[in-house]
This record gives structure tokens, C-alpha cells and sequence, in this order.
């Protein structure tokens, strides 16, 4: 069985501009995504592994952990650019760590077919 992490994120780039707020993009819903799965940026996903449930920290990011190597449209008010391989600084917030049960998955349609 596959280990989850829920969080809440909050990106800023190198000057301190919002580029990503998961609580604003999902309706105050959090993102959710398979531990070790790299689902998410390898950043997200390596500092996941080291915090407990209720932990949030603050975090940077290095480009290539990041983003990566492709410019990235700002998820926060999408008129500006995240250039290729930023550094980014990211506030996150485990709101929960467990095992997703497979019955979830099959009530919630997923199966082998989406890879879950």
C-alpha cells in the first residue's frame, strides 16, 4: 500500500514574489500526492519524507529539484514566468501522512489503468 502526504505550499521566487499557493489553487483543498513517487517536484517530495503530520517548514529549493529545466507559467496570478532551473522557496504544510487504501481507489475510480 502506498504512503500519501496532503499539503498546503506556498512558492516564492527569488525576489520574494507568490508564485504558488496550493490553499488558493485548490480551493483550500490540499495536494495530495504518493510519497517517493516523485508525483510532485523531487524538492516536495524528498522534504516530505523528512517532516511529521501538522509540521509545516520553509524550505528552498534549488532549480533542479524544482521546476527543472522549462520555464514555468506562475500558477498565482498566471501573467508572469518562472525562468527555467529557479531556485524557489517553498512554506509547506503536512496535513496528513497514510496509507491510501485500495477500496479508495477503486470507490474514486482509480485503478491499474491510471498507474495508481
Amino acid at each position: 500500500m502506498d504512503q500519501w502526504a496532503f499539503v498546503h505550499v506556498k512558492g516564492y521566487d527569488t525576489r520574494g514574489k507568490l508564485v504558488q499557493d496550493t490553499k488558493q489553487m485548490r480551493k483550500n483543498h490540499p495536494k495530495f500526492f504518493r510519497i517517493g513517487h516523485f508525483e510532485v517536484s523531487k524538492c516536495w517530495d524528498i522534504a516530505v519524507q523528512q517532516m511529521k503530520e501538522g509540521e509545516t517548514a520553509v524550505f528552498n529549493c534549488p532549480g533542479d529539484l524544482g521546476k527543472g529545466g522549462n520555464p514555468n507559467q506562475y500558477e498565482v496570478e498566471g501573467a508572469a514566468w518562472i525562468p527555467a532551473n529557479s531556485d524557489l522557496t517553498y512554506e509547506m504544510q503536512v496535513t496528513e501522512c497514510k496509507a491510501m487504501p485500495d477500496t479508495f481507489k477503486e470507490n474514486h475510480g482509480w485503478g491499474a489503468k491510471d498507474g495508481i
